[in-house]
């Protein structure tokens, strides 16, 4: 959450994606956008995607990747 506060102090909008219910509502409770299901966003919306400790836990990896890049421009 850190990273994501400290991204919004140099003037970017920050959405987070967050499946686990808990802790999406700290990052809300944090005024932050979250939504907890890729399908819940738009393709072609965002610039930038990063992710920092995920893929190692997520099992299909390389269809999770494909997933994110249709929501990049």
């Amino acid at each position: 959450m850190h990273r994501s506060w400290k991204t919004t102090q140099y003037g970017y909008n920050v959405h987070c994606l967050e499946p686990d219910l808990f802790q999406a509502d700290l990052l809300k409770d944090k005024q932050f956008m979250v939504s907890t299901n890729i399908n819940e966003l738009a393709d072609d919306c965002f610039d930038f995607i990063y992710a920092l400790n995920v893929l190692e836990h997520i099992e299909n990896d390389r269809e999770e990747l494909l997933l994110w890049a249709k929501k990049l421009k």
